[in-house]
């Protein structure tokens, strides 16, 4: 895919957050000063979520899909210019095209609330799909062996998404320590045409991030405007609009620190040794230790 100079593309590892910053991407680059949206964003695509690129036909298929509609790879190439793709798609798979023209995003987020807010996700997913679709794989691994599985240390989604090394992970996207080291270095070939958007920092002072990424994008901002994008990516906002049309497992909680409630303070020990030695010397990780504390 070529890639045009003010395209964005976000980038994520499933579960960190990427919702809402699309949402809030979207807004950034659809919002006039006023805050009121410069095109119909119902009839927008990506107006209401996030479209992947990659999971959807080249061509409008003959009858809507249940996941993105009539939407195709080259309907989302023909959307408004600045163009917004949202993927999960890690360093060597987004467009080489990128190297020389575009921007990129990328929205991180600490792995234990990854983990699970991703546990919860695959599970409703799972549940509210009709068995006809589903793959027996999936169902196995992401609803009957829960947290821990069968005891083995590989099995449920704690070992799951904690496997390593890389090659033995069970995402197609790979593994979220293996995310991050890739998406570093394309951060670091990119300069300041990428930028980093941390999920905590979004919990914390919304407005401070909407004002730093509109800088980043060039687009003009306001109160009025800030005011508006904050009031449209709102959890109960999101939630609502994502309901009424079958995607309402999007949205879960919402909060940083929820995985303390979840398994015990050993596992998430474990973790804080894996993340400190997978993740040792990659500068856009340091910022998500004081998140990961009990």
């Amino acid at each position: 895919m070529e890639t045009l100079d003010d395209d964005v593309v976000l980038s994520s590892y499933p579960k960190a957050g990427t919702t809402w910053i699309h949402n809030i991407l979207y807004c950034l680059l659809r919002m006039d000063e006023s805050g009121a949206f410069m095109h119909e964003r119902a009839d927008d695509l990506g107006g209401n979520s996030q479209i992947y690129p990659d999971a959807v036909p080249l061509e409008p298929p003959s009858q809507a899909t249940r996941r993105f509609g009539s939407a195709s790879f080259n309907g989302i190439q023909q959307q408004p210019r600045p163009r917004l793709f949202s993927t999960h798609m890690r360093e060597g798979m987004l467009p080489t095209a990128l190297e020389g023209r575009g921007r990129l995003v990328y929205m991180m987020r600490n792995p234990k609330d990854t983990l699970t807010s991703l546990h919860f996700f695959l599970q409703k997913v799972a549940e509210l799909t009709p068995k006809e679709y589903r793959k027996a794989e999936f169902t196995k691994g992401l609803v009957e062996e829960g947290w821990l599985g069968s005891g083995d240390g590989q099995t449920g989604s704690y070992h799951r998404f904690n496997a390593w090394p890389e090659e033995s992970n069970y995402w197609w996207c790979g593994s979220y320590y293996g995310h991050v080291r890739g998406m570093s270095a394309l951060l670091g070939a990119l300069g300041d045409r990428a930028a980093v958007v941390y999920y905590e920092r979004l919990q914390e002072d919304l407005a401070g991030e909407l004002r730093r990424l509109g800088g980043f994008l060039g687009v003009p901002m306001s109160d009025a405007k800030v005011e508006a994008i904050v009031k449209h990516v709102s959890k109960d906002s999101m939630a609502s609009r994502l309901q009424s049309y079958g995607r309402g497992a999007l949205v879960r909680k919402g909060v940083v620190g929820d995985h303390a409630h979840h398994l015990t303070d050993e596992h998430w020990k474990q973790m804080d040794l894996w993340f400190a030695e997978r993740l040792q010397g990659v500068e856009i990780a340091a910022p998500l230790v004081k998140y990961m504390a009990p």
